[in-house]
């Protein structure tokens, strides 16, 4: 188990390190997208609460906060249509890696429950 945690948590590091690499070469300035900041926020909150983890919970809800306080903002979100291909193609990949992950977390709580 203690494998896994350092597995999870160098992948982490590695990809903190490539956004602020790419975030450093964009030069641009960077707004931040409030919608994103509230809905991050929202799921803080509730796994926090859920989990019994107070930090968790008050970012979350710190998040939700200044998220709702910038509602007017929020960055419009295109719709499926409006979306290039490669846009969608990205789209996909993030959906089916989430997904497989997800089943993937439920086949290692059933494995370790010896259900």
């Amino acid at each position: 188990m203690a494998a896994i945690l350092w597995i999870v948590l160098a992948t982490i590091i590695i990809l903190g390190i490539i956004a602020i690499f790419t975030i450093k070469k964009s030069k641009k300035p960077h707004d931040p997208d409030y919608r994103t900041l509230f809905t991050l926020g929202l799921v803080f909150f509730v796994i926090g609460l859920g989990s019994q983890n107070s930090v968790m919970w008050i970012l979350g809800l710190v998040f939700f906060i200044v998220g709702m306080a910038k509602k007017d903002k929020w960055k419009k979100q295109k719709k499926w249509s409006e979306l290039s291909s490669s846009e969608r193609n990205i789209k996909f990949l993030i959906i089916g890696g989430v997904v497989v992950a997800l089943l993937l977390g439920i086949l290692v709580v059933f494995l370790r429950n010896g259900a």
